[in-house]
């Protein structure tokens, strides 16, 4: 099992991720609400096509899916305030 399916079975990851998902955020004037594990999955679905096109290792899909996983967990911590959620997650 490589890393990014065992994130994805960590209840506390899961945990974080709904957590997340039921903030509300507005951007530009617009509700955005897809913050939460779908949104990871899907981030991570399109670094993987990303990767694979660039001929990159199986190595560097696997921790590209990974980041993706986690690039927005900073907001578990800022919550609704954004700005800083980025460096947050790093």
């Amino acid at each position: 099992m490589n890393n990014y399916e065992i994130i994805l079975r960590k209840p506390f990851y899961l945990e974080i991720t709904e957590k997340i998902g039921n903030l509300k955020f507005i951007t530009d004037g617009k509700w955005d609400w897809e913050h939460g594990l779908e949104h990871y999955k899907r981030v991570a679905s399109y670094t993987k096509r990303i990767l694979e096109q660039l001929n990159a290792t199986e190595r560097m899909i696997e921790l590209g899916m990974v980041v993706a996983l986690l690039h927005d967990i900073g907001l578990s911590i800022s919550g609704k305030e954004k700005q800083d959620h980025a460096l947050k997650s790093s």
